[in-house]
């Protein structure tokens, strides 16, 4: 989970499979100091507060979503600080976790980004669907519709 629409979309599919399926929730937030945009802190202790803050509430939120459906739930926030340290990529650290907590599936959203954007933003769906050992679903935001090319005879 990360706030995003992506992340709201995948919940979704996975309350919805957890459900089918009677199986427990493990929701993961993971926060590195690259990826969080939380306004001018000023202090580094300020900093992981917001980030703490944002993290619990985007849990406690996807937590009580799942809830409303009857899913069994256990929340986790993981911290990933790259200042000064070994950089660990948030896909890694999910990758981790889903083989800790012995999953059968992560669902991950994507935005589907391509081109220079994904260049530059990164892919963490991309990195969980590549080193995960066991099966991932990827459920795409919504992305925006594009025209259909006109077809001249």
């Amino acid at each position: 989970m990360d706030g995003s629409e992506c992340s709201e979309l995948a919940l979704r599919h996975a309350v919805q499979f957890a459900r089918t399926h009677r199986a427990k929730l493990h929701l993961l937030y993971v926060v590195d100091e690259i990826g969080l945009n939380v306004g001018q802190p000023r202090t580094p202790d300020e900093f992981w507060q917001a980030v703490r803050k944002a993290g619990k509430g985007t849990l406690d939120k996807a937590k009580a979503q799942a809830a409303e459906s009857g899913i069994a739930t256990q929340t986790k926030l993981i911290e990933i600080p790259t200042m000064g340290s070994l950089v660990r990529h948030v896909a890694e650290v999910i990758v981790q976790e889903a083989v800790r907590s012995r999953a059968d599936l992560v669902v991950v959203g994507t935005h589907g980004r391509r081109g220079l954007s994904r260049l530059l933003l990164g892919s963490v769906a991309e990195g969980v669907l590549r080193h995960c050992t066991v099966p991932v679903l990827l459920v795409r935001g919504r992305a925006t519709r594009r025209k259909p090319r006109s077809r001249e005879a």
